[in-house]
């Protein structure tokens, strides 16, 4: 039994539109019988009928179904007793034109859990049978009539063990024959359960209805039995004539005979002309035509005897149903299959898919590229740097000039930075190349016993760290170390050294001559007012043209060959350093022509022996200092120095007969044993590093400045430097590196997140199309009793189908090609200059499910969130 207690449902509550649709309804429906809702258009029939089916919801009020109480619109709740207890048969049918007969009583046993193939057909045939449909059972549905659907409707509503039918305006749109036909088996199914009927007709209404209750502004007005025990005249297309009454009359070549159901008068006039009749009538007129019989006799009538003998079994109505889900294998079958035969729009739907699965691909391979980029850690893991500004540079002189003279550091060190680059020729197409940005420093900051392998740096010449060589292997596709010595160099995109060495260090530097050019103090030589950079002999690799070479202890030189000069020249030549204007002047006697075997760019120029600018031959200005420490040389005359106040000038300087240079003393005169300390004073290293800070505010043109020093208690340090950032060279290089790796992937990181907002947007608004278009046959599972489960189940396959064979298709096309691009790079040039991410390359594909489950499960679920009812409105099906 169903009960109503207080049931109220508004339309527009509380605007001045308000229409108070069920007003305080109350009552109580059998279990079994026929209840029609009588009344007149707009009084709420269809409204109530709803609510009490579960497809709408009232605003207040208590249903209870046999126990179960809803004082509340529940959808879960309802939707699991709608599945199992409800039928419905609708005025416009709700068919699936698309399927056949068959096809859609059997997706309605799909829906309650009957899946065992045998026990659909038998109940498809039976119920088909039995209404009238079976031989139509492979017709698809739009195909049939309308009185034809009504009866599949109606069919589909018998599948199941429902306890109530509820059956809106069944017969609207049939004529009286095959209304008389649904609802004999209405009326004989009401034996074993609850059929309610909302009809206009009152006649069918009165004569098959066991209580009928008469409805008016949304109110019960009162409940009787049907009033009538035999229907007549149900038929549209059949005229009995003894029903009707008859009148005769003989007029001059016309026997007229009349047979009217009304007594009433009607205006009718016969013209009778070249034996053809005109009539003209106040009424309508309808000729006879071979759809309508004429017959003499009397139309019988139907008693309620005659519709219990109508045949239909209800038996196995007291089966208890064995449910189980629908096949997960044959949804994703069926959808699969869909894909290959949709319509041109869902092809529309499916290839913008396809272009959301590349840009999915497209932004992973951005990612990797950009997470996947190396890092080479340059600098010192011992010296350190402060960090600081512009403005700051004298505080940070002062506080570090008072730290050295507390201890806190020591051994002052000015690094330059270069970017480098180094190419791998192979063949002509076959290429690799290494890139990186480190520290450039003195050669006089390595020892020969540091040497891993090579030798120590000329003029054009540079030492690498060992660090940096094996990151050299790797991106240049060699072997061992040895490929790596002799090969070109470029510093700073233009200065080319050959790499002369490699350190036994894990640092990440490069080590240069002072007088090589890379520094700022490069020293040369003028030749008839012309600059001509010199080389030493031991620091070149030529080849003589004409001539002979050189000789040690000398004055001859080997020119290059675009000098203009010849054999035989004697070249006055002068020395300067800077800005120096007295110069010494030498004749040298060119004894050679030559050219270089590498580096064009020193090709103007004199090949010159190393000796003889040791020996004094050729005077020298001091330009530079260095600590005693590292410096190489052997005392000439007077004393090494002992004191912070004294120094050692080269003993080919013109400042050899001086007594000082600049505040110090001089105190005696060295030879270099290394050619890069030809024209420094050699001072103690504690004056070395004493003077540094001097000049350290006179350098400092950025926020970051090259000045590395040794700490010897950090802790200290830190305290006198509150403020400022201490770390190693190698911290704070390794954090700029990361930091503008990081501005890589942030910006590509933005790029990605553009195009996955893109493909977001795509995805809801492509489902939300596809809905749409699908959005007839979704009302109609959800109107016959299909839970919101059911929805999303299928929903979700037909998502994984499209998401596999569209999304997944486009995002793997588009890396296949990548992959298949980078291979044959990497085969052709034995290098690879883009990287593959396996890990970014599976959270592509979680990515793109994750957002096509995410995203496109909304409009389906937006969806879900009406009623049935409220839903079919929305949508006007």
């Amino acid at each position: 039994m169903i009960k109503i207690s207080n049931l109220d449902k508004y339309y527009s509550k509380g605007k001045e539109n308000e229409i108070h649709v069920i007003n305080r309804v109350n009552l109580a429906l059998p279990d079994t019988g026929l209840v029609s809702f009588l009344g007149p258009s707009g009084c709420g029939k269809t409204t109530l009928l709803n609510v009490i089916g579960g497809l709408d919801k009232g605003d207040s009020g208590v249903i209870e179904y046999d126990g179960l109480r809803l004082e509340k619109y529940k959808p879960k709740l309802i939707d699991s007793f709608r599945n199992e207890n409800i039928s419905y048969v609708f005025q416009n049918y709700l068919l699936l034109p698309d399927l056949t007969v068959y096809e859609n009583l059997r997706l309605a046993l799909e829906i309650i859990g009957v899946m065992d193939k045998d026990e659909v057909d038998k109940r498809i045939t039976y119920t088909l049978t039995a209404v009238g449909m079976y031989k139509y059972r492979k017709k698809f549905a739009r195909a049939l009539s309308g009185g034809q659907q009504q009866r599949v409707a109606i069919a589909r509503a018998l599948l199941k063990n429902s306890k109530i039918i509820l059956a809106d305006e069944p017969t609207g749109n049939l004529d009286k024959k095959n209304s008389v036909e649904v609802m004999n088996i209405l009326k004989k199914v009401s034996e074993k359960t609850l059929v309610l009927l909302v009809t206009h007709n009152k006649e069918l209404a009165e004569f098959y209805s066991d209580k009928i209750l008469l409805l008016k502004d949304g109110e019960v007005l009162n409940e009787r039995e049907g009033s009538l025990d035999t229907l007549a005249n149900f038929s549209d297309n059949t005229i009995y004539l003894e029903d009707l009454n008859k009148a005769e009359d003989i007029v001059s070549g016309l026997n007229l005979k009349l047979y009217s159901d009304t007594n009433s008068e009607a205006s009718i006039r016969i013209i009778r002309k070249n034996d053809r009749l005109f009539i003209d009538s106040d009424l309508e007129i309808q000729l006879i035509n071979n759809n309508v019989k004429i017959l003499e006799n009397r139309e019988k009538e139907i008693s309620k005897e005659n519709i219990r003998d109508f045949d239909y079994d209800t038996s196995w109505y007291s089966k208890p149903l064995t449910k189980e889900k629908e096949s997960f294998f044959k949804i994703f079958k069926y959808d699969f299959l869909n894909l290959f035969r949709s319509k041109r729009k869902a092809k529309v739907f499916n290839f913008l898919f396809i272009l959301i699965g590349a840009l999915f691909a497209i932004t992973t391979i951005i990612l990797a590229n950009a997470i996947s980029q190396e890092i080479n850690f340059t600098g010192l893991k011992d010296k350190y740097r402060v960090e600081f500004n512009y403005n700051d540079a004298n505080d940070v002189r002062d506080k570090l000039t008072r730290a050295y003279d507390l201890g806190y550091i020591d051994e002052f060190s000015n690094f330059e930075e270069a970017r480098i680059r180094v190419i791998n020729n192979k063949t002509f197409l076959e290429s690799s190349e290494f890139r990186g940005s480190y520290d450039l420093m003195p050669s006089s900051y390595i020892h020969k016993s540091e040497l891993l392998l090579g030798k120590l740096p000329g003029i054009t010449n540079a030492l690498i760290t060992k660090g940096i060589a094996s990151s050299m292997l790797d991106n240049l596709g060699l072997s061992d170390y040895d490929a790596l010595i002799g090969r070109e160099l470029e510093i700073d995109e233009g200065k080319r050294l050959t790499i002369s060495g490699i350190t036994n260090n894990d640092g990440m530097a490069i080590y240069v001559n002072p007088i090589s050019g890379i520094f700022n103090n490069t020293n040369k030589y003028e030749v008839y007012n012309s600059t001509y950079n010199y080389f030493y002999k031991d620091d070149l690799s030529y080849e003589l043209l004409e001539g002979r070479d050189i000789g040690d202890g000398t004055f001859e030189a080997v020119a290059f060959s675009n000098t203009n000069f010849k054999v035989g020249d004697i070249v006055p030549v002068s020395a300067y350093y800077g800005d120096a204007s007295d110069f010494s002047k030498y004749d040298v006697k060119i004894v050679g022509i030559a050219k270089p075997l590498k580096y064009a760019d020193y090709e103007r120029g004199l090949i010159i022996s190393d000796k003889k600018l040791i020996r004094g031959l050729i005077r020298t200005n001091v330009g530079d200092y260095a600590p005693s420490s590292l410096a190489s040389y052997e005392i000439i005359s007077g004393r090494d120095v002992e004191n912070v106040d004294e120094c050692l000038v080269p003993d080919n300087s013109m400042l050899e007969d001086e007594a000082s240079f600049g505040k110090y003393k001089i105190v005696g005169t060295y030879r270099a044993k290394r050619s890069d300390f030809f024209d420094s004073a050699i001072i103690s290293e504690k004056a070395y590093n004493y003077d540094l800070p001097n000049s350290f505010s006179e350098k400092i043109n950025t926020s970051y400045e090259y000045l590395g020093f040794s700490v010897n208690n950090l802790e200290a340090l830190r305290e006198l430097l509150v403020g400022y950032n201490i770390d190693t060279i190698y911290n704070l290089q390794a954090k700029n590196l990361k930091s503008q790796k990081m501005d890589g992937i942030i910006v590509n990181l933005s790029i990605a997140l553009g195009l996955l907002a893109v493909s977001t947007i795509y995805v809801y608004f492509i489902m939300r199309s596809k809905l749409i278009s699908s959005i007839y046959p979704t009302a109609v599972l959800r109107s016959i009793g299909a839970s919101k489960g059911f929805i999303y189940r299928r929903f979700l396959i037909e998502l994984l189908v499209i998401t596999l064979f569209t999304n997944l298709l486009g995002f793997l096309g588009v890396h296949l090609i990548y992959f298949g691009i980078v291979s044959a790079v990497e085969s052709l040039l034995g290098s690879s200059f883009f990287v593959t991410n396996i890990g970014l390359f599976f959270a592509g594909i979680l990515a793109i499910f994750l957002v096509n489950f995410s995203v496109g499960i909304l409009p389906i679920h937006r969806y879900l969130k009406d009623t049935p009812y409220e839903a079919t409105s929305k949508y006007d099906i």
